[in-house]
């Protein structure tokens, strides 16, 4: 099998390229994948963490993109928002497009639809919220695929409780929401703290945000059991991290959130998107009312009461969360004929 990627380039590594570049190396280990061609428009983070089978390509313009021949028998674009570029691929021989749809903000409009049922192309989605709203009839729900050979079970043995928050600066993640709950607990349990673990995207709105929050940080009573550590490598995060607290007010997927449960630590999140799907079953008592303070703050305080018994919770379902995150059953989801949701 031939397969041909098409993916931005990007500085930053969120969820949606993570995920894409834990697909893009499944890949490359399988016996049946004769040929690997990844498209963007230049290199960046991502590509520097492939694997080296991957033949990388760049054309940054319309022009060069005509350029491109070839034939494949699989095609899978990360992201559908990548505007009339999209117009090189009736050029190339290329049997199946997938298209992925990461989230609220990628649905395809009417004229993208209309490209797409020239192309004969297929949707998947990251989560049924997804799906329900887009417009178009070929498209199933495929979850996202976990690497877990990235992710060293380590123990944290500092004597306090750390809570993180994990992810880029945006007002999406609400980082200044986890700094409101972290307020509400610390005078009762002194023995917590916060961590912040990521950096601002390149965007200058990105780094407002952040500065936002270290503004926050610095009036609060409670700022000497705050941290801000900058980007780490997954397993670094973790070995810094008790108990995860997904802050944002929305999440497409949810990357962080089945690495936490696939090493068994903790997690609670908002019940929207991605962790409505992922957690709704054994960790619904996690999931938490979206931007309700109270609520969160409520959540948070049960789990710190029973924390012993609910880290042994976490960890007895941490192989179920593995087996059906990885990435060798998002593949086959993915490239399944089938129409259906895969939940």
């Amino acid at each position: 099998m031939n397969i041909f990627l098409t993916a931005f380039y990007t500085k930053d590594l969120g969820g949606g390229e993570t995920s894409f570049i834990n697909l893009v190396n499944y890949i490359a280990t399988r016996d049946d994948i004769t040929s690997i061609t990844l498209c963007v428009p230049k290199r960046g983070a991502l590509t520097e963490r492939l694997n080296s089978k991957i033949e990388i390509v760049e054309r940054s313009s319309l022009f060069e993109l005509m350029s491109l021949s070839g034939q494949f028998d699989l095609a899978i674009h990360n992201y559908m928002n990548f505007g009339k570029k999209f117009l090189f691929l009736p050029r190339l021989k290329i049997k199946r497009n997938i298209f992925l749809c990461h989230g609220l903000w990628d649905i395809p409009r009417y004229t993208k639809t209309l490209f797409f049922d020239m192309a004969g192309a297929e949707i998947s989605c990251v989560n049924k919220d997804v799906y329900d709203k887009i417009r178009y009839k070929n498209k199933k729900v495929t979850h996202l695929p976990l690497n877990s050979s990235n992710l060293i079970d380590t123990q944290k043995n500092d004597g306090s409780m750390n809570i993180s928050v994990i992810g880029r600066y945006q007002d999406i993640k609400n980082q200044l929401f986890a700094v409101d709950v972290f307020e509400k607990i610390a005078e009762s349990h002194k023995d917590v703290k916060l961590n912040f673990i990521g950096d601002s995207a390149f965007s200058q709105e990105s780094i407002q945000y952040k500065e936002r929050v270290e503004a926050r940080v610095s009036l609060s009573k409670y700022k000497d059991r705050i941290s801000f550590f900058g980007h780490l490598e997954p397993s670094d995060a973790y070995s810094k991290t008790d108990l995860v607290f997904v802050s944002s007010k929305y999440e497409s997927f949810g990357m962080v959130i089945i690495e936490a449960l696939s090493m068994g630590i903790p997690c609670i999140a908002p019940y929207i998107g991605g962790p409505k799907e992922i957690m709704s079953k054994e960790y619904s008592k996690f999931l938490y009312e979206p931007d309700s303070v109270e609520h969160a703050t409520k959540v948070l305080q049960d789990v710190i009461a029973s924390f012993g018994e609910t880290k042994v919770y976490f960890k007895t379902l941490s192989e179920k969360t593995k087996s059906q995150y990885g990435a060798d059953k998002m593949f086959e989801n993915l490239i399944s004929n089938e129409n259906n949701i895969h939940t």
